[in-house]
């Protein structure tokens, strides 16, 4: 995923790796900023390289995954009372 730029005097085959690469890194981004809601698309959406958004979403992710779990686990406590 993603891709890394070139260093001095690259080849002609290098150049058009480079290109096909970041196509597909645009395409891919582009359908993921169609597919999310409002509240990812806002984090998302200044953001120029799939790694970047994928980094956003991950971490926007674990961090509501240690919520629900803080949530559920006081619940338990509540419940036990």
């Amino acid at each position: 995923m993603g891709y890394e730029e070139l260093g001095v005097n690259p080849t002609f085959s290098q150049k058009a790796t480079l290109r096909d690469l970041k196509k597909k890194d645009c395409k891919t981004l582009f359908y993921i900023q169609q597919n999310v809601d409002s509240h990812h698309f806002e984090k998302i959406s200044k953001v120029t390289r799939l790694k970047e958004t994928c980094d956003i979403l991950e971490k926007y992710h674990d961090r509501g995954d240690k919520v629900k779990l803080q949530s559920l686990r006081r619940n338990y406590e509540l419940m036990l009372m």
